[in-house]
């Protein structure tokens, strides 16, 4: 794959796993509020995709803009430089580069972030087992929440994956082993990114008046009931 585009496909194998992580509390930008769940750690090394290869570990929180849910990057580290501009130029990924190694061994793979002493290793048991899923990816560029859609989908192992950090990290909250998988064959489509405005809160109704109707720009819905308020809180991103 060749030149920069908005849709980016990606192809490659990895890690993810499921911290319950409840200390970890880290803002998210303004516009977006944290939903229930646990965070989600991938370590993925990528062998072909829009700017070649690289390794990247990312650190994901389960988020909400309004009524849309999905994850939002509050750590991602690359490899490489220029991949770390396309990421941020794209999607506003907040992006860094680090000395990342990865290593495969039979079912066991492994990242580790040199700078942070931290590694992600996981080892795949069972059987083999196909998966795809959406993955709606929350950012914040020029200020304004967006989403950028996506899909995935390859094979997986059933792993238990561990996290190892340094003490007294920012990222101990993450240390342990969690419950996740070996990622294999694994394909990734990230589409362009699309502000989303959240929908104003609606006015006490008179007697008389029409139904209120409360819309955003990707979806709206009409209510029977009476307004809601439709509060977004957050905080902006350190």
């Amino acid at each position: 794959m060749s030149g920069l585009a908005d849709r980016w496909e990606l192809v490659g194998e990895g890690l993810v796993a499921f911290a319950r992580a409840r200390s970890l509390t880290w803002p998210l930008p303004e516009g977006m509020t944290r939903a229930p769940g646990p965070a989600m750690v991938t370590a993925l090394r990528y062998t072909d995709s829009t700017v070649g290869p690289f390794l990247e570990l990312a650190v994901a929180l389960p988020a909400r803009i309004g009524g849309h849910f999905g994850w939002c990057r509050t750590l991602v580290v690359v490899d490489r430089g220029e991949v770390r501009n396309a990421l941020r130029a794209h999607w506003g990924l907040p992006c860094a580069v680090g000395t990342l190694r990865w290593l495969a061994r039979e079912e066991s793979r492994e990242l580790v972030w040199e700078e942070r002493d931290l590694v992600v290793r996981g080892r795949g048991r069972g059987p083999v087992v196909p998966w795809m899923a959406p993955q709606p990816l929350f950012l914040e560029r020029n200020r304004e929440p967006v989403i950028a859609p996506g899909r995935a989908r390859g094979t997986l192992k059933v792993a238990r994956v561990t996290v190892h950090t340094y003490p007294g990290d920012d990222l101990a909250a993450l240390a342990g082993g969690h419950p996740g998988a070996v990622l294999r064959g694994l394909h990734h489509v990230r589409g362009p990114a699309r502000v989303v405005r959240t929908a104003p809160v609606l006015a006490p109704r008179a007697a008389g008046s029409p139904e209120p109707v409360l819309f955003d720009p990707v979806r709206f819905e009409r209510f029977s009931h009476e307004p809601v308020r439709c509060d977004v809180v957050g905080s902006n991103l350190r």
